[in-house]
């Protein structure tokens, strides 16, 4: 089977939906099948089309983005507009290959627009991956740039178009059940199961990595800046930084990775740079696993009304299959069934309780490291991306019959 995947992130990056997007591939192609990607080229050193034995990655120049992503919806527009041109231009230069059974969207519902193109053409249906709650996302960031009443506008708008969106596609994926209820209210059903999962070879328990003083205390957080929730979390954790280093006993090391810093905004650099004595904010890194492993305490900052939870729960997964201790607010850990709090991590309500339940741990972390024990035992036997793929992969397989 031949699965055409339209994708608005930087592929293979690692940002949380192109992690996702890279193991489905895997899993698919481990079956027999066959992946054409079409996706950004925002970095530069990526050469534009990539191919291996069963998946071929095509890269549309749009080094720009990064530039335009600090006027809000700017680069997505853009990317609209010029991938859909990318898309039918490589159509009508043969660069797709033929036949196309299925073309697999990731996310972002603006991308139907390409999809229904290749659809057109080849009577390949579509399948919506991961659906985000596009409709909330854009009211929030309207209220915050604008006002309430634009806000509301918006979400108006963006409705109609997310329906129009809808009604184009012939199958979905959902990563939660705030998911699965956002497409019911909507009037779609018979969804497909896909939760991310975490790859077990690679975030696994290993003996803790000291680079500092031994009585110094760590936290860590990573995120893509491509995401306004991530970088409002990491603001949430240079804000609570003083208070949580003036409340311990111990000195204290909170380490960030977050890149690349060209979709950083220059606030959060700047707020990081103050508090250079104890954050390191980290540019993209190859492997944050010894950071994890070196974490006293890994965080989820999340605050209330954050609707991408996609690439949070990815985090919570890679932080507990090193069996590290995490506290996380509710919207950090969202969709992660089996998974309990006191159990297998701790719960903060709000932000407020992150900040003392991570000054607890910081204490006394010899108290805590049983959740991360158990935690990881958990996540590697339910959550692995094995696991978590039957469903989809019973489903790919059926429309080949």
């Amino acid at each position: 089977m031949h699965i055409l995947v339209l994708t608005f992130l930087d592929y293979p990056s690692y940002e949380g939906g192109a992690i996702r997007l890279r193991h489905l591939s895997r899993v698919l192609q481990s079956r027999g099948h066959n992946l054409t990607v079409i996706a950004p080229q925002i970095d530069f050193h990526k050469p534009t089309r990539e191919e291996n034995v069963r998946e071929t990655v095509m890269r549309v120049p749009m080094h720009y983005l990064a530039h335009a992503a600090s006027i809000p919806f700017l680069a997505r527009w853009l990317f609209v507009v010029h991938f859909t041109q990318a898309v039918q231009r490589l159509w009508h230069t043969f660069a797709i290959r033929l036949p196309v059974d299925l073309v697999q969207i990731e996310e972002q519902f603006p991308l139907v627009r390409p999809a229904r193109f290749i659809k057109a053409r080849t009577g390949a249906p579509i399948l919506l991956d991961d659906v985000v709650f596009f409709e909330q996302i854009v009211g929030a960031k309207v209220r915050r740039f604008l006002s309430p009443t634009a806000a509301r506008i918006a979400q108006r708008l963006v409705a109609r178009a997310e329906q129009s969106a809808f009604s184009q596609c012939d199958y979905f994926t959902y990563a939660s059940p705030m998911a699965n209820e956002y497409l019911n209210t909507r009037g779609y059903s018979g969804h497909i199961f896909l939760p991310n999962g975490v790859d077990t070879g690679h975030f696994k328990p290993a003996p803790r990595r000291r680079h500092y003083s031994a009585q110094e205390r760590h936290i860590f957080f990573s995120a893509s800046p491509r995401s306004d929730q991530n970088l409002q979390a990491i603001e949430h954790l240079l804000d609570a930084a003083p208070e949580i280093a003036s409340r311990c006993s111990y000195p204290i090391r909170i380490t960030i990775v977050c890149g690349p810093h060209t979709w950083v905004p220059a606030r959060i650099l700047r707020k990081a740079k103050s508090l250079e004595r104890i954050v390191q904010f980290h540019d993209t890194l190859p492997d944050i696993v010894p950071l994890i492993h070196n974490a006293d305490v890994t965080v989820l900052p999340y605050g209330s009304g954050h609707h991408i939870t996609g690439g949070a729960r990815l985090k919570a997964l890679e932080y507990l299959a090193c069996g590290t201790v995490l506290v996380s607010t509710p919207e950090g850990i969202e969709g992660l069934t089996g998974l309990q709090p006191g159990r297998h991590y701790l719960l903060a309500p709000t932000l407020s309780d992150l900040i003392d339940q991570t000054v607890r741990v910081l204490e006394q972390p010899s108290a805590y490291r049983h959740l991360g024990s158990t935690a990881c035992r958990f996540v590697r036997q339910r959550y692995s991306w094995e696991a978590v793929t039957q469903e989809y992969l019973a489903f790919i397989e059926s429309l080949e019959r």
